[in-house]
């Protein structure tokens, strides 16, 4: 990482200058910031363990933990404005880099990064694939907002950084600006998942003006017919769109998110073109759950290997995947479930992350730190390594691409196993690679 070309900067008394004639733009910040943008100056490859170790030698530092976040959460603010970028050809990392490698460090040190709110179950769409099949006709056991105020703090206190509002349809909640304000108020780095078709002018206001992190639309084909066949509501594809750009457009972080289904999965080239068209980086996702009450959802699913191909195909002719490559350490954690982050359901239950649908607890019984260090489901989650999944794993010639998703696997099988998606996404995965 590097700060880019045409950043200029000074110290003005206690303050550092900053201006960038990029754009124009001025900036004033602390006198540590200064100490920072000349570590970078300095240092030709420079990256967060290099700024760190650096300020400990000028300043007292108490908590390195605490010090590696407030200087990652700092130079995701400097990559977003442009001060700062970041060298592929020297290092091949990507702005992601350094969240993760903050990711990580709180999941060794089972500590909370990030969590995800499911607001409600109601959903103003009725998607085929959904998995949500346990919504209850009224929303009376719903979260309440001062719930929800409590269950912020709480997180807060745990260390949480990134936070997801996600539904259901996140609008559908008449205080959902409230919630998102609240949380942005206590320093979280929002993000939103929504089909957008029920923001109202005034909500699209108030979420710009708040500087959420970044706001995700569901969209299924570049297609309005298959996206509105597959949504049921007819002109959703129009009004989600509309909004998209819309928050593009704002300035906002904006993704489209959709799903490989074999209802689509011959019309998703269009979806990227859209994307490239105007700008707005979509993302698929290849393997999908079963229900929450355990209904099959294999209608859905991609039938053969052919239709898979096809699919990874367009994955990597538009979206290339930046995952490292190289041996695969077995003991190391399955994904991020429980080991650095956690989600909670519209009634208060805890999970290890969103595709789990079994709780480890609930917010109205125990506070989230107990559910965190001392639920047993939690602690077997946690505790999950490669090399539990069984010998059939442990001897995959693919393991060290394996892409398995245990929450998924787990609703399915009531154990934690491997899910057979993930292996024959794998293998299609590996051979086109090579």
């Amino acid at each position: 990482m590097k700060l880019t070309e045409g950043i200029y900067f000074f110290k003005s008394g206690e303050n550092t200058y900053l201006r960038n004639v990029n754009n124009a733009r001025d900036y004033l910040f602390n006198e540590i910031v200064f100490d920072i943008l000349t570590i970078m100056r300095d240092n030709n490859e420079c990256d967060l363990e290099i700024i760190c170790n650096q300020l400990s030698l000028i300043y007292d530092v108490e908590n390195d933990c605490e010090l590696k976040e407030d200087v990652s959460c700092f130079l995701q603010a400097l990559l977003k404005e442009g001060i700062m970028t970041v060298d592929d050809s020297v290092n091949e990392k990507s702005e992601t880099d350094v969240s993760s490698l903050i990711s990580k460090e709180r999941g060794d040190n089972n500590s909370l990064f990030s969590a995800s709110l499911e607001l409600t179950y109601r959903c103003n769409e009725k998607c085929i694939h959904c998995y949500v099949d346990d919504c209850p006709a009224n929303n009376e056991n719903e979260l309440t907002f001062d719930e929800y105020k409590q269950i912020l703090h709480q997180l807060k206190d745990m260390g949480c950084v990134y936070l997801l509002l996600t539904g259901g349809e996140v609008c559908l909640r008449k205080d959902f600006i409230e919630i998102a304000q609240y949380a942005v108020s206590l320093g979280f780095l929002v993000d939103i998942y929504t089909n957008g078709i029920s923001i109202t002018d005034e909500q699209f206001d108030e979420l710009c003006a708040m500087k959420i992190n970044s706001i995700s639309f569901s969209l299924y084909s570049g297609e309005a017919s298959v996206h509105d066949s597959i949504t049921k509501v007819s002109g959703s594809f129009e009004l989600t769109l509309k909004r998209a750009m819309m928050f593009k457009c704002a300035g906002v972080d904006t993704f489209i998110k959709a799903v490989a289904i074999e209802q689509n999965y011959e019309h998703l080239e269009s979806l990227y073109q859209l994307g490239r068209r105007i700008g707005i980086k979509v993302n698929v996702a290849v393997l999908i759950s079963n229900t929450h009450s355990g209904t099959s959802t294999n209608t859905y699913r991609l039938k053969n290997q052919e239709q898979r191909r096809k699919v990874m195909n367009l994955v990597n002719k538009y979206a290339p995947s930046s995952r490292a490559g190289g041996k695969r350490d077995l003991s190391l954690n399955i994904c991020s479930a429980a080991f650095n982050s956690l989600s909670i359901d519209p009634y208060g239950g805890v999970h290890p992350c969103l595709a789990f649908v079994k709780s480890a607890g609930s917010i109205r019984k125990s506070k989230i730190k107990d559910i965190w260090e001392k639920s047993k489901f939690m602690q077997e989650v946690r505790a999950l390594r490669f090399t539990d999944l069984g010998e059939k794993c442990r001897n995959c010639k693919d393991i060290d691409s394996c892409t398995v998703c245990i929450g998924s696997a787990y609703g399915e099988f009531k154990k934690f196993s491997p899910n057979k998606d993930a292996c024959e996404w794998t293998e299609i995965e590996k051979e086109i690679a090579t």
